[in-house]
């Protein structure tokens, strides 16, 4: 994938596990690509929260609850040039999630 600098992209990953180090990594690779919004899937995230990274990335987190299956939890990793377009995101279940961007065009 070799994006132009004009596209807008957005990728999903299944994480199988987040973990400090696994967000390095998937904030150095969004940069490389060019991601701008990357979908988290199966992050085994007991918590549902939103914060900014060290590197100035937004992190959504939608998680399960302690009596539920490991593999859930679901959320986004958003560029921070397109971090100030969220105009909202809702944490639905353990499985679904959404954001909403403000974008031209």
């Amino acid at each position: 994938m070799r994006p132009t600098s004009g596209d807008f992209v957005i990728a999903s990953w299944n994480v199988e596990g987040l973990s400090d180090a696994k967000l390095i990594q998937l904030q150095r690779v969004m940069v490389s690509r060019n991601i701008k919004v990357l979908c988290l899937q199966e992050t085994h995230v007991a918590k549902s929260e939103y914060r900014v990274t060290e590197e100035g990335f937004l992190l959504i987190q939608s998680g399960r609850q302690d009596d539920e299956r490991e593999s859930a939890g679901v959320g986004f990793l958003v560029a921070p040039d397109v971090r100030r377009s969220v105009i909202g995101f809702c944490q639905m279940s353990r499985h679904i999630a959404y954001v909403k961007l403000q974008v031209k065009g």
